[in-house]
């Protein structure tokens, strides 16, 4: 649960007092509510030469001797200034509260983890917040700062000097240090994963400490910073780079440093044979509306009211029965793909470049010639799916019994009305014309690609509406020892009413045109990427 903007506000204006003592504290669970807490510090510090912007100083409430209760002042002032910054397009104040927020947060990871003392806290109203329920309430902010900071054009990446400096230099509550015990000690760092990357995935990395004894253990994020040099890497989880120059040229080596130092790199390859897909498909048709539900209970042969005209009749209807839902919409088309495919050189065997153009955007690829073709999908839209029938009314309640000196039977209860009907799928967008510009020095490069143009599915049919329950029994009576009284001998329920008919499968779109095949010259098709230092065959 992320923490809400009136518990930062509680945390910035509340008043500096000593709380009464607190009642029989219960555990906070992950992730609780910011509460009020003890004492008073100022919650501004400044990590960088200079204060960040809007820094002055301000003062909110904290727990004496808590690293969790000091974390979680400072940054979530921090963050209700970010957030502010960036509504304003302060690209400057917000970068730097972010950064104060990342910072706080991972130096309070550190400093926790080397500290004595337990690191709970109570609350002015009394609660108990240990330092799991911290850290999980810190980690919810850090998130929300890593998304801000990126968006105002900042850099994610911290250094474990400035991250202890930040809460060192801000806190009350230093904490003590110690050092590990031998067992802790790393005598070992290697990194854990595979070295073949599919370009397009984004896998993820462990860094191991191996202690004495023999004994391996997974590095937090919090004692790893990582860096590659050919695209990118953010807590382990690497992303290749989208340009083909980058992709054809020197393997990307990934490191890690450990704060004890220790240094670990591995050499990664890329995996041009690994399948991919391209989407090139129509978008897929929204679903129908469901159907009204009846409102009043279907009419008896009594009540019935004769319309009076064919929208009386209609009025009539939507009241008693229900509705039918709404038709889906249909499959959109996947319209024009233009794809070129050029015979190109890297640093492993002989590639082929492909560049794929449709109206969901431009991709590119490399592709190996020996591994499976490159999927191309320019299959229609499915259409959406119809609207479900609306649900019957209830039936009338049957009368109740007269209360006599004998025993009577309520009336049983009325039918329910019927349900709506299901409606119609969409039907399928029609499949896109494909056209493949190959280079006409390699006219092998046709089958590097394989295109798929086939008409979207029609939607499925809207489920039938259900009936109407049936109406109550009415109560029954029986006289007992002279006097009435009501008793368990009521009238049936009424039957439910019939459920209405399940829409019909939408038609499937048409099927493209086969694709069509033009020789071209590469330097022409790929005149943006040569220039960029891309190299023919």
């Amino acid at each position: 649960m992320t923490l809400s903007r009136i518990s930062v506000l509680c945390f910035v204006l509340a008043a500096c007092q000593t709380g009464p003592q607190p009642k029989k504290a219960s555990e906070a669970p992950p992730r609780p509510e910011l509460g009020k807490a003890y004492a008073c510090l100022p919650t501004c510090y400044a990590p960088e030469t200079s204060p960040p912007p809007g820094c002055q100083g301000d003062v909110t409430c904290e727990s004496r001797g808590s690293l969790g209760a000091l974390a979680l002042n400072v940054v979530s002032q921090r963050l209700t200034e970010a957030t502010k910054a960036s509504a304003a397009k302060d690209a400057k104040t917000c970068e730097a509260a972010s950064r104060s927020i990342l910072l706080g947060v991972r130096g309070y990871q550190r400093a926790a983890a080397t500290s004595r003392s337990r690191g709970d806290f109570i609350t002015k109203d009394g609660q108990r917040w240990t330092e799991a329920a911290a850290t999980n309430a810190l980690a919810d902010l850090a998130a929300e700062a890593a998304s801000l900071i990126t968006v105002c054009g900042g850099s994610r990446e911290t250094t474990a000097t400035d991250e202890l400096a930040f809460y060192v230099t801000g806190s009350s509550a230093a904490p003590e240090k110690n050092d590990a015990p031998s067992s802790e000690r790393g005598i070992g760092f290697t990194l854990e994963g595979s070295s073949r990357v599919c370009p397009g995935t984004e896998p993820t990395f462990n860094a191991l400490l191996e202690l004495e004894g023999g004994v391996k253990r997974r590095a937090s994020r919090a004692e790893v910073r990582w860096s590659v040099d050919v695209g990118a890497v953010d807590d382990g989880i690497y992303r290749a780079p989208l340009d083909a120059a980058s992709l054809l040229g020197p393997s990307p080596t990934l490191r890690a440093q450990h704060d004890s130092g220790r240094e670990a790199s591995m050499k990664l390859q890329f995996d041009f044979r690994c399948p991919r897909l391209v989407n090139a498909s129509g978008q897929s048709g929204v679903r129908g509306a469901v159907g009204e539900p009846a409102t009043e209970t279907p009419p008896t042969s009594l009540n019935i009211e004769k319309p009076k005209s064919m929208k009386h009749a209609r009025e009539l209807y939507a009241k008693h029965f229900g509705q039918p839902g709404k038709p889906g919409g249909a499959g959109g088309p996947a319209g024009e793909v233009h794809v070129y495919v050029a015979a190109v050189t890297g640093a492993q065997a002989p590639l082929a470049l492909v560049r794929v153009v449709s109206e969901n955007g431009t991709v590119v690829h490399v592709v190996d010639p020996a591994g499976p073709a490159l999927v191309v999908d320019a299959s229609g839209g499915k259409g959406g799916a119809g609207g479900d029938g609306g649900e019957g009314a209830r039936g009338q309640s049957g009368e109740d019994a007269s209360v006599t000196t004998r025993r009577s039977y309520g009336h049983t209860g009325g039918f329910g009305g019927p349900g709506g009907d299901g409606a119609r799928g969409g039907q399928g967008g029609a499949g896109g014309r494909v056209t493949v510009h190959y280079d006409k020095k390699h006219p092998e490069l046709q089958t590097v690609v394989k295109v798929l143009n086939d008409g979207g599915a029609g939607g499925e049919g809207g489920a039938a509406g259900p009936g109407g329950a049936g109406g109550l029994g009415g109560f029954g009576s029986m006289g007992i020892d002279g006097f009435r009284r009501r008793s368990g001998l009521d009238g049936d329920d009424g039957t439910r009413g019939p459920a209405g008919h399940a829409g019909r499968k939408g038609p499937d779109g048409p099927r493209g045109p086969r694709p069509s095949f033009i020789a071209e010259d590469a330097s022409r098709m790929f005149a943006a990427e040569v220039g960029k230092g891309v190299v023919l065959r």
